[in-house]
């Protein structure tokens, strides 16, 4: 087994909405994600219904997330972009985009990253950065590797 999932005390995996379902929010803005499927440890808090998630320990976080977009207005082509920020900053190299090239296609968006607190807390989010899309499914997986 890795190293890294050797404290699985401080997982989280956080779901938005339920399959097929559509979730509302505002265009180009954090993504709020409606509960917790696991949380063990105290690393990491969350409100339900809220976008931020505060990383509350100092250490090394892995952070993976995976959401499924589909094109709002049927337009095309068009770009969906998301990615995670940080205290109001984008974390660098966790922005993914993908291209609409028909009207009714869903796309997948995903990327896994470790991310280096140093000052906590921190707060986290994913953040939509598109216009006229839908995210039916949303996945959020923080888990602190290390101190």
């Amino acid at each position: 087994i890795p190293s890294f999932y050797s404290n699985i005390t401080h997982v989280k995996r956080f779901p938005v909405g339920f399959p097929g379902e559509r979730l509302s929010f505002a265009d180009c803005s954090p993504i709020p994600f409606s509960g917790h499927i696991l949380h063990r440890g105290g690393a990491i808090s969350h409100t339900p219904g809220e976008y931020m998630f505060l990383l509350k320990e100092p250490g090394i976080y892995k952070i993976f997330y995976s959401v499924s977009v589909s094109n709002a207005d049927g337009s095309f082509p068009k770009t969906a972009r998301a990615g995670l920020c940080r205290s109001g900053k984008p974390i660098p190299g966790t922005f993914c985009e993908q291209t609409f090239v028909a009207a009714e296609q869903t796309l997948c968006i995903s990327t896994v990253t470790a991310v280096s607190i140093t000052d906590t807390p921190v707060p986290v989010w994913l953040h939509n950065e598109s216009p006229n899309v839908s995210y039916n499914q949303c996945t959020l997986l923080l888990h602190k590797v290390c101190n």
